[in-house]
């Protein structure tokens, strides 16, 4: 087994798919096939989507961005990037058209991916002029690179081209992403690439960081962000203010970005895997509830909650047990009056009505 390899099959680790919750090298558990796609109660499901890990919401219209991060041996079956009707409730794999060989500046870091090898984690959506926004992808296949979009809304389905990319920072296993003014963006690292374990961020040890990428300065290290699995991040629309999920201490924490504010933290009752903006200005927490005194293999309860961005105050959304068609929910995205949540394990989205 290859470094690579051993890496990546250990990052199922650190995402809550092995089989015991104390480290080593583990392989992906599967979830159930999608032979029963009923709904489940409250919660119905969109099948035949591979690990659908994150998700954006295209400005305009019905459609959703989906990454797809199937690792381990099972990494060939990931699909790149989905495109999801919100409106028909059905999903598939989106066309990437290739673009140039190499990126453009600022995104001119490395050549073209193999689109066919891509393993997309971390998503995020600039919206731009005329119908062209830049969507930014986080590439585990084969490279570790954030990879750039221009995403071409039509009347019909978003069109995606490559434009370029940006090599990450050197082992590190870079987690979720956030557009920030000006080009920039920021990033969550999760822990070292060669040292991705669950047990020390359960037990609440400091594993990773926060990166900023600005256009001719590349990534510096963002001061005072040291978390325990540094995981989602989202930005205020100024760029003022980033939201990070401290997932082994269970708590969502505040930073103004020009380090005019002390830090401030808000509890959840799961560890905190992604957020999202809501249309009503909140924020959307989506994760699972990890311990070290539970195995890991799941299924695993997960739980959705809302963030005032202001006060900091929690309220709960959803909370599921988990069952062998969908556990671990990592991403809430609501679009209308309906709440979609992703997976890193499993073949489908789930969905449900949110007021």
């Amino acid at each position: 087994m290859t470094m690579r390899s051993s890496v990546i099959a250990c990052a199922v680790l650190a995402l809550g798919a092995s089989s015991a919750v104390t480290g080593g090298v583990a392989e992906a558990a599967t979830a159930a096939p999608a032979r029963d796609c009923a709904a489940d109660g409250a919660i119905s499901y969109i099948c035949g989507l591979t690990s659908v890990e994150d998700m954006v919401k295209v400005p305009h219209g019905r459609w959703i961005i989906g990454s797809s991060m199937k690792l381990g041996k099972q990494a060939p079956d990931s699909q790149g990037l989905y495109l999801i009707d919100s409106q028909a409730k059905t999903g598939h794999r989106a066309v990437i058209r290739p673009g140039p060989a190499q990126g453009k500046a600022p995104y001119a870091g490395c050549t073209r991916p193999d689109f066919a090898a891509m393993v997309s984690h971390g998503l995020e959506l600039r919206p731009g002029k005329d119908g062209h926004d830049t969507l930014y992808a986080i590439n585990h296949g084969g490279r570790e690179t954030m990879e750039l979009f221009d995403l071409r809304e039509t009347k019909g389905e978003p069109v995606l081209t490559w434009s370029g990319c940006v090599k990450l920072p050197a082992n590190a296993w870079i987690n979720s992403v956030a557009a920030l003014p000006n080009g920039a963006f920021a990033v969550t690292k999760y822990s070292d690439l060669d040292k991705i374990n669950l047990t020390p961020v359960l037990k609440g040890e400091l594993t990773g960081t926060v990166y900023i990428w600005r256009p001719g300065a590349g990534f510096t290290e963002m001061k005072g962000a040291r978390l325990s699995g540094n995981n989602g991040i989202v930005a205020t629309p100024d760029g003022k203010y980033l939201f990070v999920d401290d997932y082994g201490r269970r708590r969502v924490m505040r930073y103004a970005l020009d380090g005019s504010e002390p830090p401030k933290s808000a509890e959840v009752a799961f560890c905190p895997d992604n957020v999202r903006w809501a249309p009503d200005g909140s924020i959307l927490v989506a994760g699972q509830d990890m311990s070290l005194a539970k195995p890991a293999q799941g299924p695993n309860p997960w739980g959705v909650a809302r963030l005032d961005p202001r006060t900091m105050a929690v309220t709960p959304v959803l909370t599921e047990p988990g069952s062998k068609a969908f556990d671990n929910g990592t991403v809430a995205l609501q679009v209308g009056k309906t709440l979609f949540i992703g997976t890193f394990r499993g073949d489908r989205v789930a969905y449900a009505s949110v007021k």
